[in-house]
């Protein structure tokens, strides 16, 4: 999903460029990109559309989404109008672009504002979780993406580095174990900050997963798990919100806690939350990953059959570090095996948005130097004039950061 204009010019225009540079050419295999944009002005989009034929590419389209029926859903379920979450002004309270509120950080004697409230970005990200695999599962039931091999959700704050032909490979009599896959940091995941176990365990011992990248085959079955995995994201924001639901109807004295919203807490998303629940928690231990070493199978109980339509498929988990890379690089260097690059989070926004680096206990600019010259690069085809200038914040304490020695070639441009 893209939604909101500014949103949409600092991170969809490079996904969808970034998708070009790797399946434009005349012998790729058939695939074609399907973008869920909302609240996106039509001249950005009339932009995108012009950009696109004068490349010569047919193989991207956006789908603009019904945003009057979200917002009055939304408003019914949520104190304020969804526009709170789209506003992109900067204003002397809140700059929404990014999140960040004003606050203080020295640096040899001047005051920064880099200290941010990530509840814009929290409230995106319920949206998207609701809304998003309703739009998927509309998608697959059209008749022109019947004929498709494989379906694949991606979100739109990536770029495409390498054809994802390793994994999908475009041949039925070839293809991959598994029926569905998502992407976990597994024990080779290597971070420039600390240890594998630091990045890839949860606090309580399971793999960290991340559901930026999933992937479908597009069999019979994939409607009636989609609206499982669906319903279950559903019944993860009902019950697993801890402010609006507390005791889920005991009483304030019981020691009670919430089970949805422990499980929420442990994997950091709904739509996370809910591959825990449908794979299992006990097939995602760190120290024992099922689901990371072999193909497991889902089967639709009777109940579910009856309601949704039954399926039987194999679930595994494949390693973030090559389809699904959101975290900093060592030496800020893209290696030749990573697939797909996240820019997942804050540090991320305010760089991208604010043309500012400021240094935390795990990003720096150092650590995430040719990730960035690949955005500038996708982005400048988006907008030429873009000026690449930024403002980097040096502080050896959280980060070593010794990028200021002057800029190197990225690989890739």
């Amino acid at each position: 999903m893209c939604m909101g204009s500014s949103y949409f010019d600092r991170y969809c225009a490079p996904f969808f460029l970034s998708f070009l540079r790797i399946y434009g050419a005349p012998s790729s295999p058939s695939v074609r990109l399907r973008i869920w944009v909302m609240a996106v002005e039509h001249a950005q989009l009339r932009k995108a559309r012009r950009l696109l034929r004068q490349l010569g590419h047919g193989l991207v389209d956006f789908d603009e989404g019904n945003f009057s029926a979200l917002k009055e859903q939304w408003s019914q379920e949520h104190s304020g109008g969804v526009e709170d979450y789209l506003d992109e002004t900067t204003g002397p309270i809140s700059n929404r672009r990014t999140g960040c509120l004003p606050s203080t950080y020295h640096d040899n004697g001047i005051t920064i504002e880099t200290v941010c409230d990530p509840g814009v970005h929290d409230e995106r990200m319920l949206i998207n979780n609701a809304n998003f695999f309703m739009w998927v599962i509309q998608q697959v039931k059209l008749p022109e993406n019947r004929d498709f091999q494989y379906i694949v959700t991606i979100d739109s704050d990536m770029l495409f580095c390498k054809s994802l032909e390793r994994f999908l490979p475009f041949n039925q009599t070839n293809g991959p174990e598994w029926d569905y896959a998502f992407t976990v940091y597994d024990r080779e995941h290597e971070v420039p900050w600390g240890s594998n176990e630091e990045v890839a365990k949860t606090k309580n011992g399971h793999v960290r997963l991340n559901a930026g990248v999933q992937l479908f085959k597009n069999s019979g079955t994939l409607v009636p798990f989609l609206t499982h995995y669906l319903e279950t994201i559903q019944y993860v924001l009902r019950w697993g919100d801890v402010l609006r639901w507390g005791h889920a109807g005991h009483g304030a004295n019981e020691d009670y806690e919430n089970p949805v919203a422990k499980l929420l807490e442990e994997f950091k998303a709904p739509n996370q939350a809910a591959i825990a629940l449908i794979v299992g928690t006990s097939n995602l231990l760190y120290d024992d990953c099922k689901v990371c070493r072999h193909t497991l199978n889902l089967e639709s109980s009777p109940e579910l059959a009856t309601t949704l339509g039954s399926f039987s498929l194999k679930v595994q988990a494949l390693p973030m570090r090559y389809l699904n890379q959101a975290e900093s690089l060592k030496n800020g260097e893209i290696p030749d095996d990573l697939h797909m690059l996240h820019l997942k989070g804050l540090w991320w926004r305010i760089l991208v948005m604010e043309a500012t680096a400021h240094p935390t206990e795990t990003r720096c600019y150092h650590w995430n130097f040719e990730a960035y010259v690949y955005w500038v690069a996708m982005f400048r085809i988006w907008q030429p004039d873009y000026d690449a200038s930024l403002t980097v914040i040096s502080d050896v304490s959280k980060c070593n950061d010794t990028s200021v020695g002057g800029p190197r070639q990225h690989p890739l441009v």
